[in-house]
């Protein structure tokens, strides 16, 4: 690939839902516009999947997508620092095995305020097996994010 060739990255933030706009192109000296390049070594790029996470029932939804995508370590990022301090983000992923996994989850109530910072909802989750579980699940809201805090199964 030649050695000219960058990737460029932008992030922006809409009414608290964050894009990145992703752009592959030539680097030419006389019309540099971004401060640093990335040179890719092959001819690959991926792209990981948004969570929107700027309401709790936009997060309730998020997590549970990342269940059903088998995205553990986006969950973990989703994760408040409270409950990162509990567990590494390696033992936390070493936690899921396929013989047992969510297969569908439903959001069943609208989220409940405790503070202007904290709020809580019900949710079902479905497992591969045909169980099911219900949980309550609390977000604490973190520089505009609402971050998983815990659950509480009833």
């Amino acid at each position: 690939m030649p050695s000219n060739l960058y990737l460029a990255k932008l992030t922006v933030s809409v009414a608290g839902t964050f894009f990145i706009f992703l752009a592959l192109g030539y680097n030419h000296k006389a019309h540099s516009y971004f401060s640093k390049r990335v040179y890719l070594s092959a001819n690959r790029i991926s792209v990981a999947k948004l969570y929107d996470l700027s309401s709790p029932r936009s997060a309730a939804s998020s997590i549970g997508q990342m269940f059903l995508a088998k995205d553990y370590a986006s969950l973990y990022g989703s994760f408040d620092a409270k409950l990162k301090q509990m567990i590494s983000k390696e033992e936390f992923i070493s936690t899921f095995d396929d013989s047992y996994y969510v297969s569908g989850f439903d959001v069943l109530s609208d989220p409940k305020y405790t503070s202007s910072a904290q709020a809580y909802l019900k949710m079902r989750f479905t497992y591969n097996t045909g169980s099911s579980k219900n949980f309550d699940v609390v977000f604490n809201k973190s520089s505009g994010k609402w971050l998983l805090l815990g659950t509480v199964e009833y």
